[in-house]
């Protein structure tokens, strides 16, 4: 039986909003849908057609973000997010601001280190009076990948490792940490009774392609 998310003690970075489930889903259903890629560690529903899947790796989860966002569940298109502290999702930041560049990086290197993730409108690098080299992206169109991705951890500019934050994750740092995440649902839920369309029934081989 699927466990449920201790959300006080899960990290963020490992969690995976679920949206649009089918009311009558439970835990032991989504984990059976989400175990098609990946090993879910706990799942949560939150209320009816929400719910929260947690993974061992930052990696999975942003992996199951890309692979699951539309596909099948109980005949429903279920949506999927990066995890926030409400109980839905939030709207993907445009902006990422990103420090511990190396020395020397120009606003071409961050083009071409972050393109790829997606159409991007700025760039900017500088260097502050402590010699520290800090920048920022602003993407024209940023998706939840786009979000997970930057996020993530392990992004390099030029073959070295930086950080990444958004304006509002910078904010709250200045404060003295994030902020307390909501508390979620109690879990549970009554078992998928059957019908409609089967759990998973899309090949996961074209969505993985379509994630890439």
């Amino acid at each position: 039986m699927a466990q449920a998310v201790d959300l006080s003690t899960t990290d963020a970075a490992l969690k995976v909003w679920v949206g649009n489930l089918p009311k009558e889903a439970g835990p032991d259903d989504v984990k059976a849908h989400f175990s098609q890629l990946g090993k879910p560690v706990g799942v949560q529903i939150l209320k009816p057609g929400v719910g929260i899947v947690a993974y061992a790796t930052a990696d999975e989860a942003t992996g199951a973000i890309s692979a699951f966002n539309g596909s099948d569940v109980g005949g429903q298109k279920i949506k999927t997010d990066v995890w926030s502290t409400t109980s839905t999702p939030r709207a993907p930041a445009a902006r990422y601001l990103l420090s511990k560049l190396p020395e020397g990086t120009t606003e071409a290197d961050l083009r071409a280190a972050f393109s790829k993730l997606g159409e991007i409108e700025e760039a900017s690098v500088r260097v502050l009076d402590k010699g520290e080299t800090v920048g920022s992206v602003k993407f024209t169109d940023p998706t939840a990948e786009t979000r997970a991705s930057m996020l993530g951890g392990g992004r390099e500019v030029n073959g070295t490792k930086i950080a990444v934050q958004t304006h509002k994750m910078k904010k709250n740092e200045k404060n003295g940490g994030q902020p307390k995440e909501g508390k979620g649902g109690n879990g549970g839920g009554r078992g998928w009774r059957g019908g409609g369309a089967g759990w998973g029934s899309q090949d996961m081989g074209a969505m993985m392609m379509g994630a890439m």
